[in-house]
Parts: C-alpha cells; sequence; structure tokens
C-alpha cells in the first residue's frame, strides 16, 4: 500500500548546526554539500564549568548513578537553547528544524531522504536521522553491528522506496537504546512540548543527557522516531561531548569479527526480541492515541 502523507505536510523551515566558538570541525561541515544551508548556533561552553549551575546535577546523579561530565552538560544546555529558539518562534505546529552537531558528515544521499521523509512527520515528534554507532548512507546487519544491536525498529515502522537507489528507507518507533543528538529532525510542537516542561517542572534546569530518547517520549509524550539507515556519520572528536562518546563513534568503521554459530544464534534471538517489544510499544502508543 502507498504511503500517503499526512494534512498540512510537515515541512522544514530552519536548519541549524550547533558548534562552539573555536570548533576545528565547523569548516568541514560547511564544506560538505548542504552545509552552507545552516545556520551557526553558538554551542553553551561548559568545558571549564562555567555553566554548570544552570543544569540539575544532584537530580541526573540521582538517576543515572554517576556525575554528569562537563561536556554533556553543555550538549544538553545547548539543545534545549535550540529547542527553545525554535519554540518561541511564531509558527505553525507542524515546522520542521534540522539539527546537526558540527562534527556531522552527511551522508551522499542525506538531503534527499529528509525531504522524502519531512511530510509524514506527526506534529508531536522527534526524529533521530543518525544514531552514534551505524555507518552512513547504509545498513549494517553484521553480528557485531552496535546500531542492530541496540535499536530494532517496530514492523509497523513506515518505509519508503530510497530516493537513489535501490532499497527502502525505514521510520518507525523503538522499545529501547536510541541514543544519539547528532543529527535530528523536531517538530516546533515537540520542541515548545520540551521547553514547557523544562520550565514548569524542572525550574528552567535539565538534569538529563540530551539523548535521553526515553525520557522525551515515556514522560513528556514526544513521539521518537528512528530512521535507518543512518543519514550521517562523524568526523573526530565530538566539540561538545566527550571523549568516552567518541569512542562509540570510533565502532562504527571496525571490521567484524568473525562468530561462532552460537553466538550468531544468540545475537538473532536477541534482535527478534527487540523488534517483537518494538512492535508491542508501537501498538500501544496507537491504540493510546488513538480518539
Amino acid at each position: 500500500m502507498a504511503v500517503k502523507p499526512r494534512s498540512p505536510r510537515s515541512r522544514i523551515i530552519r536548519r541549524v548546526v550547533i558548534a562552539l566558538p573555536d570548533s576545528t570541525r565547523l569548516s568541514g561541515f560547511r564544506a560538505q554539500p548542504g552545509g552552507e544551508d545552516f545556520e551557526v548556533f553558538d554551542a553553551i561552553d561548559n568545558r571549564s564549568g562555567s555553566v554548570t549551575e544552570h543544569f540539575d546535577v544532584e537530580r541526573f546523579r540521582d538517576f543515572f548513578q554517576r556525575d554528569p561530565r562537563l561536556g554533556e552538560i553543555g550538549c544538553t544546555l545547548s539543545h534545549m537553547g535550540v529547542m527553545r529558539s525554535f519554540a518561541e518562534e511564531t509558527g505553525a505546529d507542524r515546522d520542521l528544524l534540522l539539527v546537526a552537531e558540527d562534527d556531522a558528515r552527511f551522508a551522499e544521499d542525506a538531503e534527499a531522504v529528509v525531504r522524502r521523509i519531512a511530510p509524514y512527520v506527526s506534529t508531536t515528534s522527534l526524529v533521530v536521522l543518525a544514531d552514534p554507532y551505524g555507518p552512513a548512507g547504509r545498513r549494517d546487519r553484521s553480528v557485531g553491528s552496535k546500531s542492530e544491536h541496540f535499536v530494532q525498529l517496530s514492523l509497523f515502522a513506515r518505509r519508503f522506496p530510497h530516493p537513489s537507489h535501490s532499497g527502502v528507507v525505514t521510520m518507525g518507533r523503538w522499545s529501547a537504546g536510541l541514543t544519539g543528538m547528532g543529527l535530528y529532525l523536531v517538530t516546533r510542537s515537540a520542541a515548545r512540548g520540551i521547553v514547557r516542561s523544562l520550565d514548569e517542572e524542572f525550574g528552567g534546569r535539565p538534569w538529563w543527557a540530551a539523548d535521553y530518547h526515553g525520557f522525551y517520549r515515556d514522560d513528556l509524550g514526544i513521539d521518537v522516531l528512528a530512521v535507518r539507515p543512518n543519514l550521517a556519520d562523524w568526523e573526530g572528536e565530538s566539540s561538545i561531548q566527550d571523549g568516552d562518546h567518541v569512542g562509540w563513534r570510533a565502532t562504527n568503521g571496525g571490521k567484524a569479527s568473525r562468530v561462532g554459530v552460537g553466538e550468531f544464534l544468540k545475537e538473532w534471538r536477541h534482535r527478534a526480541l527487540r523488534k517483537a517489544r518494538s512492535t508491542k510499544f508501537d501498538l500501544r502508543w496507537r491504540l493510546r492515541k488513538t480518539p
């Protein structure tokens, strides 16, 4: 059955790249096709801890059972600043903002894919276009793929013909494991909901990691979706996160090691269970949202 877009259609009206003033990654970002279309949002610089007071460290520590890294605090404050800027503008709820971090390097056909899926993004959505683990522009279904290990999409995910080659682009709901804020779409309605909760419930001080998508979805009611394949990968160290986050990304280009039959079957079962849970969650979400 052909996918029919919602009406009125969502459309991208702003593109923002988050970068520190001394970023060594921004020039590479701007040099890639489409990079010049992004306006620069000055990232919150917390490398010295100077803005930590604007973040609820105690609540973060209580929930995650560790101290937040300085870069994590700056990253969350930066993304909340982008959300606030978009939320406070006059505009339609379905308007879309495309956000990138300055180390994002787009897949060759990323722009065509984004334009293909944008009209189908529902009013209160955040769409993660690339996670930290998978390669850009193709699926890595190997047994060792962290991207496939952590996130399996619902069987009811939307499938679109790929705009430039054979295969499909998939956008859908997930049960657990989605991370990354390096490239995403967010509707104005979703941004307003996040900012409203930030101000009314948390006194303007976030306590979560920027990519805590389970919180946006389960606590704030945002419809957080994931896209496969990833539409970007990453260049070097992130300018607003710490080194161990980059370690996740470094696995993208690693050569998959051979595994035995037992390990293969164990991973296959793990992914099947995750897909089943994602499908179950998707059904419950649809039933809850049905009038």
